[in-house]
């Protein structure tokens, strides 16, 4: 005898359970977010094809290895291949359709590209939250969808990932960071919606807010978020970021406990994360060297760190987290990019790895301290050694030193772009970012001298300007700026590289070191008008508009060596007419021995947050038949902060 089948309840009239609908929003979420991750690597995947194909998609993998003694060759003859440099006029069309994604407002510190991802994904947050959801009655799915974003958040954290070698240099983990922070902001947002309707739900009706354990550790891991947002901005990453460091660490540690403790629901979202970190940490101590070192202090403001005895190959403008085993502060260790190319192909007389640490806070003045007693202790003990100085031309090999040991992280990051696919490159460096300047520019000669294009590359024509605050500052890098430039003269290299140095103060110009194929001008360079005339050399021989003279400059002047004497420009009221001032600022114009054939052209910065901003900006301002007729233009930044 049947009796049909059960009555079932109408859907509008059914009781909402959150712990049903909560995992189904968990589950949609996270499609979306590795759907647009695996639009975002099939996009690069040309990138990445092009890497394999040169053998530099796993470089520094697994770091460093060691090198004894082998033979080398400063700038041995080769062979030059004949490549194609001009591009197709499709890429030069996409280029030019997406430059104005690459526009970086100012004080946001992103491009337009990453403000439209950062509030898909807000919004993406906000969108499964709040869709049909009871928050005010059952904020559960708010807490659902804060366990979902774990993953992510831990994901684009971890120095050593998947995504580094998928999404080639665009992966690395300093250039993600930004994802890892506004994810972390999307999961404090979902668990503050959470946590604060169910306190309001408790007061409402009286209940006892830390009572079970349930309600107890739930206050307990939201009290843990909060905590890890607020030592997280920036003025704390920036003045106190070993404290943030080990906070951020110990409170995450803290809050997965509690979370474990307040639901049962956690577990699943708990165990990537620690999958996650743990493989970043076994990576890090694959990578982890101990290596012996030479501190040379270069002025009052620079100490050069050589790393001896190593070999392998690393992304250039990669960075090392580097301790110094020596000193007052042997348990910090801090970021410095590598300042010269692998030993492979470096046009550089040094055969150890260069670093460079800026003395602008404790650990760097420390250091150049303890290079600078070290050097007067020894010279205590045999005065009748000679002290070997400094001068352009002479490796630091040569001078005198402290030894000491090192430990080093890495490699990691590097340049986005590939300067061996372009035509043309804009280097453009502030201040102690030519550190990361220099080894992409060694980088690129190296393959060009050395090993005579046998990638393919294309570069003809490299333009190098560097903006600092005084004269002395160009001794930072002298000699290997000086090698470089000498080897990229070579009569097969078909390579054309001018650099033009910006002062903006006048600050003992006696001390300019003579450099081949340089010009040291006193002036501020605007970006736009320096690489539209880049890209196309006007049949004038300059404009006012490109420099930005300080307050009593208007005029660039040219220093081509130490000997020549230095007059500064007259003040404007002093100039009769611009026929001087233009006469003066064709020193901002290198004289290429070839115009640009539309093979494309690079623009990679190094430096301060604005100087970045503003080479990004400069790209973005371009015009659409500019960026066209160029072959496209890209850009990729190492911005030295925090």
């Amino acid at each position: 005898m049947s009796f049909g089948t059960a009555p079932s309840i109408p859907t509008e009239l059914a009781q909402y359970n959150s712990y049903i609908d909560g995992p189904k929003w968990q589950t949609k979420f996270t499609i979306v977010w590795c759907s647009v991750l695996a639009a975002a690597v099939a996009a690069c995947a040309p990138a990445l094809i092009s890497r394999l194909r040169r053998g530099v998609a796993f470089a520094g993998v697994t770091g460093l290895g060691d090198d004894w003694g082998r033979s080398y060759e400063s700038v041995p003859s080769a062979e030059m291949k004949d490549v194609k440099t001009s591009r197709s006029s499709a890429y030069g069309l996409l280029s030019a359709a997406g430059r104005w994604l690459g526009y970086s407002p100012i004080g946001t510190g992103l491009t337009v590209a990453q403000i439209l991802l950062c509030a898909g994904y807000i919004a993406l947050v906000l969108g499964c939250v709040l869709t049909n959801a009871p928050l005010i009655d059952n904020p559960n799915r708010a807490g659902f969808l804060a366990l979902a974003q774990l993953p992510p958040v831990f994901l684009f954290a971890t120095k050593n990932s998947l995504l580094s070698i998928l999404l080639g240099g665009a992966g690395a983990y300093d250039k993600l960071n930004y994802v890892h922070r506004w994810t972390g902001r999307g999961l404090f947002l979902a668990a503050v919606v959470h946590g604060a309707l169910w306190i309001r739900n408790h007061l409402q009706y009286d209940l006892q807010i830390l009572g079970s354990d349930k309600e107890t550790t739930g206050v307990a891991a939201l009290a843990c978020l909060c905590l890890i947002v607020l030592l997280s901005v920036r003025p704390v990453r920036a003045f106190a970021y070993q404290f943030f460091f080990y906070t951020h660490v110990c409170l995450y540690v803290a809050f997965f406990v509690c979370v474990c403790y307040h639901t049962i629901y956690a577990a699943p979202w708990i165990f990537p994360p620690i999958a996650l970190y743990a493989a970043d940490v076994l990576m890090r101590m694959l990578r982890f060297r101990i290596k012996d070192a030479t501190l040379v202090p270069v002025g009052n403001e620079m100490t050069l760190i050589k790393v001896h005895n190593v070999s392998g190959s690393y992304a250039p403008g990669a960075h090392f987290r580097v301790r110094v085993l020596a000193g007052s502060h042997i348990l910090e260790s801090h970021p410095l990019t590598i300042a010269s190319a692998p030993l492979t192909h470096t046009v550089t007389s040094s055969h150890s790895l260069l670093l460079a640490a800026r003395n602008t806070g404790d650990w760097s003045r420390s250091l150049s301290s303890y290079a600078r007693a070290e050097g007067e202790r020894l010279a205590l003990l045999d005065p009748k050694k000679p002290t070997k100085e400094y001068e352009v031309g002479v490796g630091r090999d040569e001078a005198d030193g402290a030894e000491v040991q090192v430990t080093l992280d890495g490699p990691y990051g590097g340049l986005s772009l590939d300067l061996g696919d372009y035509e043309s490159a804009l280097l453009i460096a502030g201040g102690a970012g030519m550190s990361a300047i220099l080894g992409v520019l060694d980088d690129i000669v190296g393959r060009v001298v050395r090993l005579g294009r046998k990638g393919g590359e294309k570069t003809r024509r490299i333009q190098i300007v560097w903006c600092i605050r005084s004269f002395g500052a160009i001794d930072w890098f002298a000699t290997p700026l000086h090698n470089i430039l000498t080897a990229a003269s070579h009569p097969s290299a078909n390579l054309d590289v001018h650099l033009s140095v910006f002062v903006t103060c006048l600050c003992n110009p006696s001390a300019v070191p003579a450099l081949p194929n340089s010009a040291v001008s006193v002036a501020r360079p605007v970006l736009h008008s320096l690489l539209r005339e880049f890209i196309s050399p006007s049949s004038s021989s300059s404009s006012p508009e490109d420099v930005e003279s300080q307050e009593d400059l208007v005029a660039a002047s040219s220093l081509p060596s130490p000997e020549d004497k230095f007059t500064p420009a007259k003040k404007a009221s002093e100039q009769e007419d611009d026929a001087p001032l233009r006469a003066d600022a064709s020193v901002l114009k290198a004289r290429w021995l070839a115009p640009h054939a539309g093979g494309g052209v690079a623009v990679a910065a190094a430096g301060p947050e604005a100087l970045c901003r503003d080479a990004r900006n400069a790209v973005a301002r371009l015009g659409a038949g500019e960026v066209r007729r160029a072959g496209g233009v890209a850009v990729g930044v190492e911005v030295f902060a925090l």
